[in-house]
């Protein structure tokens, strides 16, 4: 399952500048569109790295596995359906993944990042 444009390996880094993806610190909320599109890009690399640190260490793999495929999977529905003009937002309803970030949170540790998504899509851009 691939993105539009972009291969699973070919996905940059963010563009956007945010305090701190992985750490605790709260995050800047996009102000534009291509803000908020890096977001769930960047959300969509860090999956690709949680899964290279599941290749590198068998023993994080149990931590992982029960929500990896799954995440990538909605994080690139959603990158989809942005680029694809499909995606409206904000929406009275959490992005399917919430349910995985509620559930395996403590596991993740891009899981502000997926909040900040969340957030945006719920109350709109900053």
């Amino acid at each position: 399952m691939g993105l539009k444009g972009v291969a699973a390996g070919d996905v940059r880094p963010l563009r956007f500048s945010v305090t701190d993806p992985v750490g605790g610190s709260p995050m800047k909320d996009p102000k534009t569109l291509d803000e908020y599109l890096d977001l769930v890009h960047q959300a969509v690399y860090e999956v690709d790295e949680l899964r290279a640190c599941i290749d590198d260490d068998m023993e994080e793999m149990e931590n992982y596995l029960p929500f990896v495929e799954q995440l990538d999977a909605q994080l690139r529905a959603l990158f989809d359906e942005m680029t694809s003009g499909k995606y409206t937002f904000p929406a009275n309803a959490d992005l399917p993944f919430m349910a995985i970030v509620q559930r395996f949170g403590v596991h993740i540790p891009f899981r502000k990042l997926l909040e900040t998504i969340n957030r945006t899509h719920r109350r709109g851009l900053a």
